[in-house]
Parts: structure tokens; C-alpha cells; sequence
């Protein structure tokens, strides 16, 4: 009967509409052939990682504070609204004022790194030695700073995080972290949970600039986490790496960070501080590196450029509704082959998150992007009902190829009971749902990264875990965002420890794990209009790849030249943009004389009368150049 269903899933006479418990029957039939792995949030026991909690508090209660060598950067902001104006308009252009910027400039000139005086906060450092020879602890606390609920925003920043400058000046051979931890403490020095704080997120890493991005993470924790009790609790704040193994660093650590009180509004005043905490060592251990992978959303107004000037989606979230089921499926294909330590996975569970499947395949081979199953726009949501669908409909397709082409599960991650469960005990806090790591099950292999292997990550949002009493209204979109990675030891260590990746919904990431700057490029500035496997050579084995059609190579050239320009603009430029480099092409391989000027004209003329042969012409020679690339 099964082997029955499984068929007609696989076959265009898909029966949509299937029950939960017939998925459930067949899930449960697939994963009895995985054997499960020990992967998960974190590599420790619960016991183990409350014991390292336990010793970092002791060795904080006996520490002799000492003002940090350099200011630290508190600022307050009562409102979103007021947050959203300080980001938008002190911190965003300072960024683009900065990019590219040597690291001296960049903490030189951007406030947060360099306060003025009413924005200074209180920084100590601390150093204790560690349990273990030749290792020390390094303790910062910002703060305390004051807090009276509301949703608050509390903005942290540090040039020289636990102070260590001074440190490496005296460690030309660098040192290594083997534990850390970033957390909100009271004024004796306990953690708060989330709640009464949330953490937005917190940056620490050493300076890096890609772009507008200062900080490579080594550590940047989130409202999620905390695990469920059992699991750790707030115990999960803190990494320490197994024995012989750490974070090497060689220049100074940055800190920015962001968290809330999320309180009542006019709450008892709380006075509180973030703490950063490190175990660091000179002796050499084996590096170990971070491998993460986002989920990057299309942009709503229609490029990149216009969304910065717009001030969106500066989170990379995307839009899901509220009131209906919704799949989003992003791919990616790994640079560099290791082993993950743990798998931690970022999302906001109470805005619609229902469960992810991890799975090394691309969408293709999983039935999706074919048929119905296609998102009707390149970074957004695939629902289900506006094709007569369920998601189990969604599943039963997905299991049915994979049985068909014996592909296995990596991790699937499921939202907690804990995720619904009201808060009690905290004062003021709101008895609603507060966010916690998703539950996980992972089976053996999952723990395996392979350079230019496919990882698609299918997850699945649904009305019924939209909990959020204010953003879960009917008709509404919700914005989410999410990431997954883990701490990695790669095989060869590769120059850059920090292996950021983007995944996208069909994959601009080639097979050899280099990433083509152009597909990446002309997917931002596309937006919606261009999706990465409609551009030449940026699509995953295994996918359809199509000639870019004519209003999408309008589009991009139009935001690039002139962000917001009407469709007609956009022909135009692509005409003359046509013709100039047509006219280019025919001066450089036509031969000077008669000949030569006739064939000049005629290709210019026929680029000016008919504008698809001349976006196809410039497409195969954009192919030919790739071609040429790819044999140098």
C-alpha cells in the first residue's frame, strides 16, 4: 500500500491533499533506516556544560576588576520607532561611509566603537586563572545600565573586547580560545534568561569587512539560545571546546551587541550588564573554525540598492503569512569539507516556525522547483493552498523522491513543547511564549560537510505556531529570518576560519565551492525579478537553467544605473548598453575596411531594432567569457 503511494507521488498524477498520518506512516517507515548521531546544539552533556558554568561564576565571584583599556558603548533607545531612527540614520551611513576601510578607520570613525562622551558606559575586565595549566580566564562586564521594560533597545559595543590587544602584542604566535560565553548578568552576577532579556544578537569576533559587516563571529548568540532545561538552560550561553581544540585568534576582538528588556512597559527599574567571558591559552591547540549558512530573502521594493536607500529588510528577513501554511527551501553547496561539532539553528519559532529538514540533495532531486512545487518568486515562500496543497502534500513528495533515490535525512529540527508554555515566576514579565532552540534528531553523516556536496534546508511554517499575539493577525505577513551553522573542524584548514555562506532557493554556488561573484551580484541587484538559476552558469546540477528573459536583464540594468526607474528607463539603458558594447565587440573582431564598416553597421543597427537579439547576443558572449575564465 505504501510502495502504492509512493508511486503516484513520483509520477505528474500526484494526488495532492495527503493526511498527516499517511506522512507520518511514511516518515516513519524512511527513518527507520538512519541510524542516529549525537549531533546537536551543543557537543557537551547538560551536565558537562552546567559544571563550565559553574567554574566560569566561581571564578568570576573572586575577580579584582580593573577598567578596560579602552570605552565601551551603551546606547539606550525607549521605542522600536527609536531604535529604527538611530540605526537607520547614525549607524547605516556611517557603515557605507566606512566600507572598505582600513580596520584603523573604521574603529577610528564609527561611533559605536569610538563613543562620545554621553554615550560611554562603565567597562571592567577581570582575569582569573582557568582549572586548567596554562590557561586563564578573561571576564568584561559593560555596564550595569538601566532598564525599565517596554521592549526596550540596549546597543553594546567594545574596540578591544576583554581587552586582549595587550596580550597578543605579547603572543606573536597568537592564542587560542577554549571556551566562551556572552550573556546578560544581574548586578551579583547571575545570568538573565530570556526572560527578562532578549538578545537580538551578539557579535564577537575579530575586525573583518566584506562589505558592511565589521565583525567575523566567533560568538553571536541569540534570544534562542537558551535550550529547554533539560538540555542545559541558560548553561547554553557558554562554548567550551573539547580538549586540544580552540578559536585561534591574532588581532584584537570587536563587540556589538543588541538586547531588549521585554518587560511590562514602566517596569521596576533593573540594573544590569553584559558579560563577556573567555578561556584562552598561548599553547597551540587545533583550530577550530565556524561554518554558517543563511537563508537570504528577495527584497520586497525591487532591489538592493532601493532597499538600502528605503532602509528595509535590514535583517534579511522575509515575508511569510500569517494565516496559511508556507515552505521556504534554500540550497547551498559546502566550500570546504570538515566536521561539524554541533548544528545551532537561528530562527523566531513564534512567528510561524514549524519544523526544518536538513537534507544532502538539491531541491530538484527532492520534486521540488518543478510542476507546482516552484516559488513564485526567487526568495519567497512556496504556499501550498494557492495550488490546492497542503504542506504534507509538500512532505509526501519530498520523502517519496527521496525514497525513489535512497537520499537520507541529515537533521530534522522541530519546535518545543517549551515554545508555547508560558513563563511564570519572573515579575512583570508577559505570560506568553518566549523562544527556545528547536528540538533536534540527526543521523549519522549529518555531522559530515563535503566540499561541492548540495545541503537543502526544507522548512516548514504554519498559522497553527504562529503565536505571536501581535504579529500572527489574519491576513497579515510576518517577517522572519534564519540561519543554521556550527563550530567546524575543516580538514584543511582554510585561510579564513569564518565560512559564510548564502543559500538560496535554487543555489548561485558552484559545484567546486566557488562562489561566482556575478551570479551573486546580479541575484542581489535583481531582486525579485531574477532568480539565480536564470542566470548563465549559476545554476546547481540538477536544475533548469534558462536564458535570462528580456524584462529581467531590463530590470537589473535599471537598478544598477538608476535604482527606481520605470520599465521604459530600463529599455532604453539596455538598448544603449547593447549597442555600446556591441559596437565594442565589432571594432575588436572585424576587420579594418569596407567589410569591417558594414558589418559594424549592420550589428549596430540590428541591436537597435530588435533588443532580444541583442540581450541574447550579449548573453552568449557573457557565456563565452565565463567559458574562457574557467579554462584559465
Amino acid at each position: 500500500m505504501i510502495s502504492f503511494a509512493l508511486a503516484a507521488i513520483a509520477t505528474p498524477n500526484f494526488a495532492p491533499n495527503t493526511t498527516r498520518s499517511d506522512v507520518h506512516d511514511v516518515m516513519a517507515e524512511l527513518l527507520a533506516l538512519h541510524e542516529p548521531s549525537d549531533l546537536s546544539s551543543h557537543w557537551e552533556s547538560p551536565s558537562d556544560m552546567r559544571e563550565n558554568m559553574r567554574r566560569l561564576q566561581a571564578a568570576v565571584r573572586d575577580c579584582e576588576w580593573d577598567p578596560a583599556p579602552r570605552k565601551a558603548t551603551h546606547v539606550a533607545a525607549e521605542t522600536s520607532a527609536d531604535y529604527t531612527e538611530y540605526f537607520l540614520n547614525k549607524v547605516v551611513p556611517e557603515m557605507l561611509k566606512l566600507q572598505g576601510h582600513p580596520k584603523e578607520a573604521v574603529l577610528r570613525g564609527l561611533s559605536n566603537f569610538n563613543p562620545t562622551p554621553n554615550r560611554q558606559v562603565p567597562s571592567h575586565i577581570c582575569h582569573r586563572a582557568a582549572e586548567r595549566p596554562g590557561e586563564s580566564w578573561r571576564v568584561h562586564r559593560i555596564g550595569p545600565v538601566e532598564s525599565r521594560g517596554g521592549y526596550d533597545w540596549h546597543t553594546f559595543a567594545s574596540a578591544d573586547a576583554l581587552g586582549l590587544a595587550s596580550l597578543l602584542e605579547d603572543a606573536p604566535g597568537g592564542a587560542w580560545i577554549t571556551a566562551l560565553a556572552v550573556f546578560p548578568v544581574d548586578e551579583r552576577g547571575h545570568a538573565l534568561g530570556y526572560p527578562p532579556i532578549h538578545i537580538h544578537h551578539s557579535h564577537l569576533g575579530m575586525y573583518r569587512n566584506p562589505g558592511t559587516e565589521f565583525i567575523g563571529a566567533l560568538s553571536f548568540p541569540h534570544g534562542d539560545s537558551i535550550c529547554s532545561a533539560e538540555d542545559g538552560g541558560e548553561a547554553c550561553f557558554m562554548v567550551s571546546f573539547p580538549t586540544g581544540f580552540g578559536a585561534p585568534i591574532r588581532d584584537q576582538l570587536l563587540l556589538n551587541a543588541l538586547v531588549n528588556d521585554v518587560r511590562e512597559r514602566s517596569a521596576p527599574p533593573m540594573r544590569f550588564s553584559l558579560q563577556l567571558a573567555v578561556r584562552i591559552t598561548r599553547a597551540p591547540q587545533r583550530d577550530v573554525g565556524l561554518w554558517y549558512a543563511a537563508a537570504i530573502p528577495d527584497f520586497v521594493d525591487g532591489g538592493f540598492l532601493r532597499t538600502v536607500r528605503s532602509g528595509k529588510q535590514l535583517f534579511v528577513q522575509f515575508k511569510i503569512p500569517a494565516d496559511r501554511e508556507s515552505v521556504l527551501w534554500t540550497t547551498l553547496v559546502v566550500r570546504e569539507s570538515g566536521r561539524w561539532l554541533n548544528l545551532w539553528m537561528h530562527t523566531h519559532p513564534l512567528l510561524g516556525f514549524e519544523e526544518q529538514w536538513l537534507i544532502s540533495a538539491t531541491p530538484r532531486e527532492l520534486g521540488l522547483n518543478a510542476g507546482a512545487f516552484q516559488p513564485p518568486r526567487c526568495h519567497g515562500p512556496f504556499v501550498p493552498s494557492a495550488h490546492g496543497l497542503t504542506s504534507d502534500d509538500v512532505r509526501s513528495r519530498i520523502v517519496a523522491h527521496m525514497r525513489a533515490s535512497g537520499l537520507k535525512f541529515r537533521c530534522i529540527v522541530t519546535q518545543t513543547a517549551e515554545h508555547v508554555a508560558n513563563v511564570a515566576g519572573v515579575e512583570g514579565v508577559l505570560p506568553r511564549a518566549y523562544d527556545r532552540q528547536g528540538r533536534r534528531r540527526c543521523y549519522v553523516g549529518a555531522e559530515r560537510l563535503t566540499r561541492g556536496a548540495a545541503i537543502t534546508a526544507v522548512t516548514f511554517f504554519s498559522d497553527r505556531a504562529c503565536l505571536d499575539p501581535i504579529a500572527c493577525r489574519p491576513g497579515a505577513l510576518v517577517e522572519n529570518h534564519m540561519h543554521f551553522q556550527g563550530y567546524t573542524i575543516f580538514d584543511e584548514p582554510p585561510e579564513d576560519l569564518l565560512q559564510y555562506q548564502a543559500a538560496h532557493p535554487y543555489g548561485s554556488y558552484k559545484i567546486g565551492g566557488r562562489y561566482d561573484a556575478t551570479c551573486g551580484l546580479l541575484d542581489a541587484l535583481g531582486g525579485p525579478e531574477l532568480c539565480p538559476w536564470e542566470i548563465p552558469g549559476c545554476a546547481l546540477p540538477g536544475m533548469p537553467e534558462a536564458p535570462p528573459k528580456l524584462v529581467k536583464l531590463v530590470h537589473v540594468l535599471s537598478e544598477i544605473v538608476l535604482p527606481g526607474s520605470s520599465a521604459v528607463v530600463g529599455a532604453a539603458l539596455m538598448l544603449v548598453a547593447a549597442g555600446c558594447c556591441l559596437g565594442f565587440c565589432a571594432r575588436r573582431f572585424i576587420r579594418v575596411g569596407r567589410r569591417a564598416q558594414a558589418a559594424k553597421q549592420d550589428f549596430v543597427r540590428i541591436s537597435f531594432s530588435n533588443g532580444e537579439a541583442a540581450a541574447d547576443a550579449l548573453v552568449s558572449k557573457v557565456k563565452e567569457h565565463e567559458t574562457l575564465l574557467a579554462r584559465t
